[in-house]
């Protein structure tokens, strides 16, 4: 025999909030007192009553334990006059126990499951004795040693097995110790995880059904012993998963992450339906038929979703909330063949609706047995469940909540709810089609067969006989396949609705024939009044069957001593449900039982009852919630209250009435002047739900209460105001000032939708707060509730300072069209002017606010007129707009021109042209296109025949636009008037127009300020004949120069056998410095602004791995900090090269290719757009658009020959090539909705424009697509995530001065 030692330390209770609901204070749950039993083996102790921060710290003992056995604690709260209530229960096997105990170094603490406190926990100890006669008990000890090491070796190994034990099992079978050492934890933590839920109402149907069926799954491995050990490797995956339970404040993890938590219940319910289907033996059979592959690999992607789950979980971040299903074993052929179902008659709108199901927390009961039922092997053959009772009762609320429940697990076949006048004549003979049409959506294996029977019979689709509907649309297809693991549930609800009793009873004969003919994982539910047609045609062909009066049974017999129970005996409680109906039978049984109404504990239950059916016992009528017992009700409160109650009662109830949605404490508490009145509602927990939770919303139990509080003459005293708008408008207003902000969520970026923000329900969570979100969307029926001298100036001024960010807010709940429909409201109320700007803004553009809040800046403020905005604060900025209006590939055509030059205006609205006349030797001419109105004008046309001195004919605009630089072959600059086309200066930029000195070489500066010369005296001695000049275009005079010839001493002429040859010079970008290239693949860069020096020199070596044979151009990065060079390469055989020099690191180690083709097509250009995200080379009759930020390349339409000079506009929107037979091509490269092409943004008919990849960079309305131009220099420092930078942060509005809106309009 052996001993226990159990050692109560103390009882935790870490919420109060029921104590603040009913009284307002914690002074009385710290003085309750409460007490412990504990019984093992049979034997019951209980320890001394105290209060909850005192503990117990009590030793029980109980010796002659025979054999491992049950033991339980039960916590009780102590009362002086009454019967003690019992807060829950623990119980727990004594091996587990003890093993709980092994892998603790402190005391154990573990979950109360109960009904009156969820979240309360019991802190103890255990210590086994044994002796030598108890054998039994020393092998517990011993079995539970050696599971604590394995447990605790697994645990510290689990993030290597999530990763690597998902494997196909190739080993032994596992043993039992295997198969508990497995479940046992993963049983734990889910048992936790299911009390720990059950507060938050949407995740605990979730929990509680993975507890359930995982349990199933372990018994049914336990029984049968398969031998694929990878079963147990995924339920290890799954503990592993369930870790968060044992860490510090679980409950606050579930509440903030409810999303991922409940995918987390959903894939560990589909898991336990896998297992068990599994483990069966059938299983088995059809795995050696078919294959194992696919469910090898179905556990494979299990495990693979937990990873992610957990992944999820740890990082907080949002994930995908489709579960992996696996429904069918066969791997059916993909077919690619159409599958259209169009012909199978399907009632429309029949599916469930998720808004008419049960509140969360609500109906829990019921809703456990009828999943339980579901989710368990069927008992029989006949897979129905009847859920009856009489009209009103709640079974169309428990339906839509049975179908929620399995379609958010992906197994839901089909639902119908006989609730659609129109169709209620023909729809039994809907209800077949419908199903099978449902099943074909579920399941793209199941589409297949049922196609493949139906197709070649078009008049089978059109039948109505539901005995050949049954066979040919459901069972047939679906029987030929290998449906393996979980339920498919189908839900019919409200048959007795059906107004064709001859086709009704034909389909319900037949269903009740044949449900055992239908796989076996199918589980039907169905809903009936009682005494209905469906039962007669059921009989007893049932599985099971639940009568909805059984719901006032139990309330009573959970709620009353056995002593009260003797007085209702079993006429009392049939009289109560027959002459109660829906809401209020349980109303009825709240009143009886005196729930949460200090009030009612006068009269006893059975006086409490006679008062509330006073009709006599043959009396049919059913008893309606009438006035008489409201008034009593609320009479008995008022005199346990005291006269404060009525104040309180009509204050808290008017915001209760006068609301749009149902309230819960906590957005009532923040919208009320007074928080403390909330306290009276503890009191009204007999009339009221959900009085004791803080977030959950109010509803009375009977719609009626409120009618009857609304109308004076039926309530009386107790008649609530319902105009109380004025108050909830005062309150909206200032929840809205006091909590809307700029950015309110803080989202990092615009560039993507509101529903791709990864944890935005936990931003909204977090940030938007219950009762602004009640603000934002209710404040203006409140408002124009009210009149308009009252709130109208408060009205105006809060559009004036928070209409953004009350769009913001909006936009980020979906609820933006509340805005269209309370702006109008508001400017039919009398805000005529604000209002109609503020509707204009948000009908205009609505697509963009309504896809992403940022874009309600980023879009909307940027884009929409000025003037539209001078009413709003605060202001934002954005850099400017280009709406520049050019036709792409606009050209002109003048033969024998060979173009040397082109550039573009400031402005963008003109080009000038530069190049030789091919007809007339030393001819050059000079054209200026204007591109608004095609229209071309000769500038120059100039002759030098007379002269030696040629350099490639040039013109740039002038920084303002104002004038043009021209270059002309002869080294003189001269400078233009573009308006009028006259000379206004010209200067010859060198020594000498005549031998011995010519100029060989010449380069602009991009901005036309300087001009670079390459002179050659011819009497000049060697080895340095050549000389470098720079000279200032404006003044002529010489700016810098004659550079050392040094670095020209390679540059020889013919006769002194000249080796290499100046084949390219320009500019930087910002004149910065000079670089010169010769056909031998030499390269030198001065500085061009000061001294001359030498900053860069290579010759004739490597850059990095490539060698550089020959120099044909250059180009610059906009930043200058970047070299490229066309040239030809031989490091791998010849090429021609675009290579990238790293010139801030001068060095010339740090290369890139940027682009490499080989030499049958040598000819080609290239230039930098001016933000130096695109290089753009001129190749094979094409320009290609190579992205330097990545590889990828884009095309515009091909040229007619090869280019000879390009140039981009200023803003990028535009560039303009030349060819070589004289056309000048130009091109919007960022007009987004004009043509086919945009470097920048790619438009789209919806109006927004998108990036390469699909951010979202603007939205622009329709009048302005056409002339807009995107690109980076528009969208600049307030875009992506630099989208904040708009806000004007030194504009401060004050919201206490009154505005004064005369005269602005």
């Amino acid at each position: 025999m052996g001993s226990v030692h159990i050692t109560l330390i103390r009882l935790h209770l870490p919420s109060i909030e029921k104590d603040l609901a009913n009284t307002g204070t914690t002074l009385l749950a710290n003085s309750r007192k409460y007490f412990a039993k504990v019984t093992v083996d049979g034997t019951t102790q209980a320890t001394a009553s105290t209060i909850v921060s005192e503990g117990w710290n009590e030793q029980l003992k109980f010796s002659n334990i025979h054999d491992p056995s049950k033991f339980m604690i039960e916590i009780f709260k102590w009362r002086k006059f009454r019967q003690d209530e019992l807060v829950g229960t623990y119980e727990e096997g004594l091996e587990n126990l003890f093993l709980k105990s092994l892998n603790r170094s402190q005391s154990i603490i573990q979950p109360l499951r109960g009904t009156s406190t969820n979240l309360a926990r019991i802190e103890f100890n255990v210590v086994v004795e044994t002796s030598e006669e108890s054998v039994a008990i020393a092998a517990m000890v011993q079995r539970a040693k050696m599971r604590a090491f394995r447990l605790q070796r697994s645990m510290s190994s689990a993030n290597s097995k999530a990763n690597s034990i998902i494997q196909t099992a190739d080993g032994a079978s596992p043993s039992i110790d295997n198969v508990v050492e497995s479940f046992v934890p993963l049983l734990q933590k889910l048992q936790l995880f299911s009390n720990l839920a059950d507060s938050v109402a949407e995740v605990h149907p979730y929990a509680d059904a993975a507890y359930s069926i995982v349990s199933l799954a372990y018994k049914v491995v336990l029984a049968q012993m398969q031998r694929d050990a990878n079963i147990l490797a995924l339920i290890d995956v799954m503990d592993d998963i369930y870790s968060f339970v044992k860490e510090a404040e679980p409950l606050r993890q579930i509440e903030s992450q409810q999303k991922v938590m409940i995918c987390i219940a959903q894939q560990t319910t589909e898991c336990g339906y896998f297992v068990s289907a599994y483990c069966s033996d059938s299983f088995f059979v059809r795995t050696m038929k078919h294959s194992v592959a696919s469910t090898d690999a179905a556990i494979v992607d299990y495990g693979k979703r937990f990873s992610e789950l957990k992944a999820a979980l740890l990082d907080h971040a949002t994930i995908n909330t489709e579960i992996t299903v696996l429904r069918i074993l066969d791997v059916v052929e993909r077919i690619e063949t159409k599958v259209d179902l169009g012909d199978l008659p399907y009632a429309d709108g029949a599916r469930f609706q998720q808004s008419k199901r049960c509140l969360p927390g609500t109906r829990e009961t019921i809703l456990s047995k009828i999943i339980n039922w579901i989710d368990a092997p069927p008992p029989d053959q006949k897979r129905v469940f009847l859920l009856t009772g009489a009209a009103g009762t709640g079974k169309s609320a428990i339906a839509h909540s049975v179908a929620h429940h399995y379609d958010s697990l992906g197994r839901l076949g089909s639902s119908v709810f006989a609730d659609l006048p129109d169709k209620l004549d023909r729809l039994p003979s809907l209800i077949f089609p419908t199903i099978a049409r449902d099943l074909a959506d579920l399941d793209p294996k199941y589409r297949q067969r049922l196609w493949s029977v139906i197709e070649p019979n078009k008049a089978l689709r059109k039948g109505l006989d539901p005995v050949d509907q049954l066979e040919k649309f459901i069972l047939a297809p679906w029987n030929s396949l290998n449906a393996i693991a979980g339920p498919i549930v189908i839900v019919i609800d409200s048959l007795d609705n059906c107004s064709s009793s001859q086709m009704l009873n034909q389909f319900l004969s037949v269903l009740a024939r044949r449900a055992h003919d239908f796989p076996p994982n199918f589980r039907i539910f169905i809903t009936a009044r009682t005494e209905s047609r469906v039962l007669q045609a059921y009989g007893d062909r049932w599985s099971a069957k639940y009568d909805l009066s059984q719901v006032s049974k139990s309330r009573l017999r959970d709620r009353l001593t056995k002593e009260q129970l003797k007085q209702f005996d079993d006429s009392v409680v049939s009289q109560l449900v027959e002459q109660s109906r829906g809401s209020f039978q349980i109303y009825a049984c709240n009143v009886i039982c005196g729930i949460d109404s200090d009030a009612a504990l006068k009269l006893s239950p059975i006086e409490r009852y006679q008062a509330l059916i006073p009709h006599p016992l043959n009396s049919r009528d059913p008893v309606q919630p009438d006035d008489i017992l409201y008034k009593q009700e609320l009479d008995t409160i008022a005199a346990a209250q005291g006269p404060s109650f009525m104040g309180q009662f009509k204050a808290v109830m008017g915001h209760l009435l006068a609301a749009y949605v149902p309230l819960s404490i906590s957005e009532l508490k923040q919208l009320s002047d007074n928080p403390q009145k909330c306290a009276i509602l503890g009191a009204l927990g007999g009339l009221l739900q959900n009085t004791i939770y803080l977030y959950t919303a109010i509803t009375p139990f009977h719609s009626s209460f409120y009618d009857f509080l609304r109308n004076p003459v039926r309530s009386g005293k107790f008649s609530v105001d319902t105009s109380g708008s004025l108050s909830l408008a005062k309150a909206c207003l200032r929840v809205l000032k006091g909590q809307l902000c700029f950015n309110i969520c803080h989202l990092a970026t615009s560039y993507l939708p509101n529903t791709d923000v990864n944890d935005l329900p936990d931003r909204i969570a977090k940030y938007i707060t219950p009762e602004l979100s009640y603000a934002s969307r209710f404040w203006i029926k409140h408002i124009v509730r009210t009149s308009h001298e009252t709130f109208g100036p408060e009205a105006e001024r809060f559009l004036q300072t928070r209409f953004f960010f009350w769009l913001e807010v909006l936009s980020i709940l979906g609820c933006v069209k509340i805005a269209i429909n309370g702006l109008q409201d508001l400017r039919s109320w009398g805000c005529v002017n604000i209002a109609g700007k503020a509707l204009s803004f948000v009908q205009i553009f609505e697509p963009a606010i309504t896809l992403s809040a940022p874009h309600i800046y980023v879009s909307a403020v940027r884009f929409s007129p000025a003037q539209n905005l001078e009413l709003f604060q605060p202001r934002f900025t954005f850099p400017s707009i280009s709406t520049t209006q050019t036709v792409q590939h606009l050209f002109n055509h003048v033969e024998s021109w060979e173009i040397n030059s082109v550039a573009f205006s400031p402005e963008r609205n003109s080009i000038v042209v530069a190049g030789k006349d091919l007809r007339k030797r030393h001819t050059c001419q000079y054209y200026v296109w204007d591109l608004l109105t095609n229209k071309i004008s000769k500038l120059i046309n100039w002759d030098y025949t007379h002269y030696r001195d040629r350099v490639p004919a040039s013109a740039v605009f002038s920084h303002n636009g104002k004038t043009i630089i021209v270059v002309l072959p002869t080294a003189q600059v001269q400078i233009l008037d573009v308006g009028t086309g006259k000379v206004q200066s010209r200067h010859d930029c060198d020594d000498g127009k005549r031998y011995p000195v010519s100029v060989s070489r010449g380069a602009l500066q991009p901005d036309g300020q300087r001009l670079a010369l390459v002179k050659y005296n011819h009497s000049a001695d060697r080895p340095s004949p050549y000389s470098v000049s720079i000279y200032d275009t404006k003044s002529g005079d010489l700016d810098l120069g004659p550079l050392d010839t040094k670095i020209l001493a390679n540059l020889l002429p013919h006769k002194y056998q000249i080796m290499e040859k100046l084949t390219s010079m320009i500019f930087s970008s910002q004149g910065t410095f000079l670089v010169f290239g010769t056909d031998e693949g030499s390269i030198w860069i001065r500085d061009a602004r000061a001294t001359g020096d030498e900053v860069f020199v290579y010759r004739n070596a490597y850059l990095s791995l490539i060698q550089v044979t020959s120099i044909k151009s250059f180009a610059f990065s906009p930043d200058e900090r970047h070299l490229f060079i066309g040239c030809r390469s031989t490091t791998n055989g010849a090429f021609e090269s675009i290579i990238r020099v790293d010139l801030d690191k001068q060095s010339v180690q740090t290369v890139k290719v940027v682009w490499e083709q080989m030499p049958e097509k040598p000819h080609y250009q290239f230039t930098i757009s001016p933000t130096g995200r695109y290089l753009v080379l001129a190749l094979d009759n094409s320009l290609r658009f190579i992205d330097l930020e990545s590889p990828e390349s884009d095309y515009i339409p091909p040229l007619m020959t090869s280019c000879q000079a390009m140039s981009f506009s200023n803003d990028e929107t535009m560039i303009a090539v030349a060819d070589s037979d004289g056309t000048v091509h130009v091109w919007q490269v960022s007009a987004p909705f004009v043509g086919k092409h945009s470097l920048w943004g790619r438009g789209h008919s919806s109006g927004w424009i998108y990036g390469p990849n699909k951010e979202l960079l603007a939205w622009a309305p329709v009048e302005l697509r056409e002339r807009l131009n995107w690109n980076p220099l528009v969208s600049g420092d307030t875009h992506g995530t630099l989208w904040t930078n708009c806000h004007a942060k030194d504009l401060i509005y004050d919201n206490s001065k009154p505005v004064n809106f005369r005269g602005i309009f």
